[in-house]
């Protein structure tokens, strides 16, 4: 087996001088370097794309975590990062376009709970009127914080509006 010899030489003033030899071997030498590629590499990828924005409006798609949703965003249906929503301008084909933000209403984190209270939020007629001027072809759809977040006290609610026949969307919902 090949080996590759490091030497560290550490200088003391005084009396004499400490020497340390370390010898570690070529494989494990070579597995330095590939993991230290990776981090370089996950590095410069960084995370998830952010969507640039004007005016307010996306007009270059990305990736966003639900939290960070403002109304009038558009949503695919594309699954990218676990814990993120692909944003797209509304122009494009998208599924949900944001109408609401609001906070949870309840106590503890229980599903059920957590949904009748975004039921009751994100389903009122007037809200959804008031965003997209009619709800006959509409259905309602809603983001919530993990448990995990809602332990590290996120509560936000996110209310979405996607067609009732689960047909893609083209232009903004918004009247």
């Amino acid at each position: 087996m090949q080996s590759l010899v490091l030497r560290e030489v550490v200088a003391t003033s005084g009396a004499g001088t400490a020497r340390a030899h370390r010898v570690i071997s070529f494989q494990t030498a070579r597995r330095a370097v590939t993991l230290l590629a990776f981090v370089v590499v996950v590095a410069a990828c960084g995370g998830p794309s952010e969507p640039v924005r004007q005016d307010g409006g996306v007009v270059e798609g990305g990736e966003l975590r639900p939290s960070a949703l403002r109304v009038g965003d558009c949503i695919t249906d594309q699954e990218p990062t676990p814990g993120y929503v692909e944003v797209v301008p509304c122009e494009e084909s998208h599924v949900r376009e944001v109408f609401l933000l609001s906070e949870l209403e309840v106590d503890r984190y229980d599903r059920d709970e957590i949904d009748e209270s975004a039921r009751g939020i994100c389903g009122d007629p007037e809200a959804v009127a008031g965003y997209a001027g009619g709800t006959a072809d509409l259905a309602v759809f809603w983001y919530v914080p993990t448990e995990a977040e809602y332990d590290e006290g996120e509560s936000f609610l996110v209310c979405a509006l996607r067609s009732a026949s689960d047909e893609p969307l083209t232009g903004s919902l918004h009247r």
